[in-house]
């Protein structure tokens, strides 16, 4: 009693993709900019990270909402 645990299966992979910090997102599908909130479209993502499809490029400069 009192035990747990946690595995994770690997069910895709990819090289050089884009991804963000799962605390980044707002509503799971918006991120916030200097150009205001905006939304992103997500592919794979893990328990920290997110891989972003469309919407913002490694040059747009994110704020992590509060």
């Amino acid at each position: 009693p009192g035990l747990s645990g946690e595995a994770n299966i690997i069910i895709a992979r990819k090289d050089k993709v884009l991804t963000i910090p799962k605390a980044f997102l707002i509503d799971d599908g918006m991120v916030k900019t200097d150009a205001g909130v905006i939304p992103i479209t997500i592919g794979l993502q893990n328990m920290e990270y997110v891989e972003v499809l469309s919407g913002i490029t490694k040059d747009t400069h994110l704020y992590k909402p509060e």
